[in-house]
């Protein structure tokens, strides 16, 4: 299932671009020309993920981001003019999520997005599991993370993600996918398969790389990820994408 995503902005210009490249990377994403459209909509299906601007008219978008981090605990972007350089400190002092000045690169919009929705969902796991380990505050800037299109893997916390809702992975099958998340596009040999997940010198049948792989791929297909594992005939495997 695709995250949910509202965009609350007077300015169509900005919604529209934002939308058509939101939803090109399959988020659902629906816009609203206020903050209080937006939160009423809110009440009756919760996003996953608000993007606010500051300036609208009747509540601005500070206002309805605090109502959703106190309701929810939503994740909030703002989106604020360039010439307002106190609303970052203003935005940081409401624990709103993340800060854009217009005009804004679309692939930093959706880099914040990303890292987001994988903390929330963090939040999520750990909330079930009765953890107490805090989330770190920034976890695109974490070394441990790996991504991949719209797959990423937290390391420390050995978990696969895919549009930040959690995958159900075996051991070996988190080991397979964190290798080729680790080379991204070259190819990856059975051998280096083998030898990273068993230890090298292991006498270990290449095909069951093979069938992990297969294993791999229904589960990224289930999920609805553009990730796929192309075969490289004679060698092993590689990463691309739908």
């Amino acid at each position: 299932m695709s995250n949910l995503i509202y965009l609350a902005d007077n300015d169509l210009g900005t919604c529209r671009r934002v939308k058509d490249f939101l939803q090109s990377l399959n988020f659902d994403v629906e816009c609203f020309e206020t903050g209080d459209q937006l939160f009423n909509a809110f009440q009756h299906k919760p996003c996953d993920l608000a993007i606010l601007n500051s300036v609208m008219p009747s509540s601005d978008g500070f206002l309805i981001g605090a109502k959703l981090k106190q309701q929810m605990g939503t994740p909030v972007i703002v989106l604020t003019p360039q010439s307002a350089t106190e609303d970052h400190a203003f935005s940081v002092s409401l624990g709103l999520d993340a800060y854009l000045t217009k005009p804004f690169c679309l692939s930093k919009l959706t880099t914040y997005v990303k890292a987001l929705l994988i903390k929330n969902q963090l939040r999520h796991v750990q909330a079930q599991q009765g953890a107490m380990t805090a989330v770190p505050s920034t976890p695109a800037a974490d070394e441990r993370l790996l991504e991949y299109a719209d797959v990423a893997i937290c390391k420390n916390r050995r978990m696969a993600l895919c549009n930040g809702v959690g995958m159900s992975l075996t051991g070996t099958e988190l080991q397979l996918l964190t290798l080729l998340l680790t080379e991204g596009h070259r190819a990856v040999s059975r051998k280096e398969m083998i030898d990273t997940i068993w230890g090298a010198g292991k006498p270990v049948n290449h095909r069951v790389t093979d069938d992990i792989v297969k294993r791999l791929r229904k589960k990224l297909k289930s999920v609805g990820s553009q990730v796929i594992i192309d075969t490289v005939w004679g060698f092993g495997f590689r990463l691309g994408t739908a």
